[in-house]
């Protein structure tokens, strides 16, 4: 009975880590930090994917869910389902597990031009994903923040905007509101109000929580079933089973949804062979603010594909480097790309 549970809990972690066998023994203490780490984020955030699930309506939404989660079961799309915007690196925070501190950059923010460029390319797609707003900084602080906003609310593009909550407080909600927006992720990290504190430095974590409840009255109200409003939690190596799901509670007071991420550790990680095959590269494509197409979100991602200013998205996302890391991962043969051992970005 014993080797029975254990073995369909290997079996599990499997399914939820997406880690194979590689036919290469392994140390069981290296591996099993990150299957653990991997599986408790993955069960922690089922009820999400539940949530997620339910409101699908289309064909079409269906088919674009199961492939994000997993891309290797179909044929490469021609265009990035997803695409992440850096309108800005700009932040007002300074977060202590904020890589943006460990890697820092000049700063700057996206001009409108460029914005309006990417947002008519995607909206040539007869089928996109999401639009998300997302970087090193905070989007909202872009200095034409509206203007931006309105060119993306005169599109048909499923917009998405990661903040840390400072766009609660710098826009109105009905304002937001008017966007159209398909979902509002707001990161919130700490299992509680000193926590928070201590690791979101520049948050506060009353006023946010407050700014929430009255976001959603005010959506409510306004009879609006958008934008979804997303809590993202980072789990840290302290916190316990029992305060995240504490933690899912007290926020579902509030918001839609709440989604667990795990914390990458630095560059001491070990080499892990059996790790999973990339996902990010065959389903989003990272932009900074200055135009620049990242190779790739995880350790190559000081490795650019070219300038969006005088490239198209779809040219970029069929990048001959790009190709060559996607056939290195479906054959898994990582000797020509030895930094995706040591990456954390999927798992």
């Amino acid at each position: 009975m014993v080797g029975t549970k254990r073995t369909l809990w290997k079996r599990l972690t499997g399914i939820l880590t997406g880690y194979k066998s590689s036919g290469q023994s392994q140390n069981r203490s290296q591996k099993s930090p990150a299957v653990t780490r991997r599986a408790k984020q993955a069960v922690l955030s089922i009820p999400h994917y539940f949530r997620v699930l339910a409101r699908i309506r289309r064909p079409s939404e269906l088919y674009g869910w199961v492939y994000f989660k997993y891309p290797y079961l179909f044929p490469l799309r021609d265009f990035p389902p997803h695409l992440c915007v850096e309108v800005t690196n700009k932040c007002n925070f300074s977060c202590k597990h904020c890589y943006r501190t460990a890697t820092p950059r000049p700063q700057g923010e996206m001009e409108v031009t460029l914005f309006e460029k990417i947002v008519r390319e995607v909206s040539l797609q007869g089928s996109f994903g999401s639009f998300k707003l997302l970087g090193a900084g905070e989007a909202a602080l872009h200095s034409r923040f509206r203007e931006l906003m309105g060119i993306l609310a005169h599109s048909t593009i499923p917009g998405v905007v990661w903040t840390n909550g400072s766009l609660l407080h710098l826009c109105s909600h009905r304002e937001i509101l008017s966007w159209g927006l398909k979902t509002v992720v707001v990161s919130i990290d700490g299992v509680d109000a000193e926590d928070y504190e201590r690791i979101r430095i520049g948050g506060h974590y009353a006023s946010l929580r407050k700014a929430l409840m009255d976001f959603s009255e005010c959506r409510e109200s306004s009879g609006c079933r958008s934008p979804i409003i997303e809590i993202r939690h980072t789990i840290m190596p302290n916190e316990t089973a029992t305060q995240l799901r504490q933690f899912r509670k007290t926020w579902l007071e509030t918001a839609d949804s709440v989604k667990f991420g795990t914390l990458s550790t630095g560059p001491g990680e070990i080499e892990d062979p059996s790790r999973p095959k990339c996902r990010p590269i065959r389903r989003e494509m990272d932009i900074w603010w200055d135009g620049t197409a990242r190779l790739c979100g995880g350790r190559y991602w000081r490795e650019s594909l070219g300038d969006i200013r005088h490239s198209t998205v779809s040219e970029l996302w069929r990048h001959p480097r790009l190709e060559n890391m996607r056939e290195c991962h479906e054959r898994r043969d990582f000797a020509q790309v030895p930094l995706c051992l040591k990456c954390r970005q999927c798992i």
